[in-house]
């Protein structure tokens, strides 16, 4: 779509391996907004070591205003050169939220992300009650699962030493330092850790959204007033069929994006983990245990038994969805991850 506005992306792409270069969850939460709103963008790729440099001429210098926590340069960010004023103007963005939020009001014709499916003008009120509440579940997802210091779930754990083989080395060892990871031996502790815990508590993390997407089919509720399986005309629930996408009954946005960011990731880096993660079944991740590091974390004793593991949890509707998210826009995501 062209807008009168030239869009630069600002993404990190990794080095090395087979498959998509560009494996950083929250970058792609940006991506998908920018599909998502239609617009024409270019990406240019930068590296880690570009991103932490000091001096003049440095990321740090001219994205001044969009530094991250501890003063630091992060992606993904977004330029917006004006070309149609004449004039040498570009706003710079960073931080998911703020860029969906900048992008809604900078580009209105397209569907809202936070509202995918608002009918009235566009873009939403902002004020309005609904847009309110869309915008704090946004900020909810994006700052619980999208967020590693929450510990809502351990996507990047499972995958960091995957991750940290994608880029080159100076690049590797910096993921695997303290100043990145915000604490003393942070690297030696994520090597620690147990990953048959790491990956239970990751797919239990994925159970409320199965109760979005795969509601249970009959409610709890009973009434001797009211005619045998006529009881549900007492709730106010919506009718018909589940919801396809999270942000809206038909159509994706920001907290589908926010969710399928972690999904690119381990996509990206770890495919095997990606399948244990994302599986219905735990059948998979049983069987990524076993393999994994010589089975250094395989099942033992009771939680060897069907059933017994913490991880043995169904996730109904997940495959399905995410099947649907690569199918979004036009197959944007399969395409570009494949």
């Amino acid at each position: 779509m062209s807008t009168g506005t030239e869009v630069i992306f600002y993404d990190v792409a990794a080095s090395d391996g087979p498959g998509c270069s560009h494996i950083l969850p929250n970058p792609w939460v940006t991506r998908l907004c920018l599909v998502h709103k239609g617009i024409d963008f270019k990406t240019h790729n930068v590296s880690l070591e570009e991103l932490r440099a000091h001096g003049s001429g440095t990321l740090r210098e001219r994205l001044q205003g969009t530094l991250g926590p501890n003063d630091r340069p992060l992606v993904p960010m977004v330029e917006a050169r004006d070309t149609d004023s004449g004039k040498d103007e570009s706003t710079l963005v960073g931080d998911t939220v703020t860029i969906a939020e900048y992008l809604d009001i900078k580009f209105p014709k397209m569907p809202s992300l936070f509202q995918p499916s608002h009918t009235g003008p566009l873009p939403p009120d902002p004020d309005s009650s609904e847009y309110r509440q869309a915008h704090t579940m946004s900020i909810l997802l994006k700052e619980g699962i999208g967020n590693s210091d929450s510990q809502w779930a351990t996507h990047f754990e499972l995958c960091a030493a995957e991750i940290a083989d994608r880029f080159k080395t100076r690049d590797a060892e910096y993921l695997k330092s303290d100043a990145k990871l915000g604490m003393a031996n942070a690297w030696e502790l994520f090597e620690s850790m147990n990953r048959a815990d790491l990956l239970a508590h990751t797919r239990r993390s994925l159970l409320p959204f199965c109760a979005i997407l795969n509601p249970r089919p009959s409610p709890r509720i009973t009434s001797t007033s009211s005619p045998a399986g006529a009881a549900s005309s007492l709730l106010a629930r919506p009718s018909g069929s589940p919801p396809r996408f999270l942000a809206s009954p038909d159509r994706p946005g920001f907290l589908d994006y926010v969710l399928f960011g972690r999904y690119a990731m381990s996509f990206g880096s770890a495919p095997e983990i990606n399948k244990a993660i994302w599986s219905k079944s735990s059948k998979e991740g049983r069987e990524w245990l076993e393999s994994y590091r010589d089975g250094k974390w395989a099942l033992k004793g009771t939680a060897a038994e069907k059933g017994q593991w913490f991880g043995d949890v169904e996730l109904p509707g997940i495959e399905e969805w995410v099947e649907r998210m690569l199918d979004a826009h036009d197959g944007y995501a399969r395409k570009y991850l494949n």
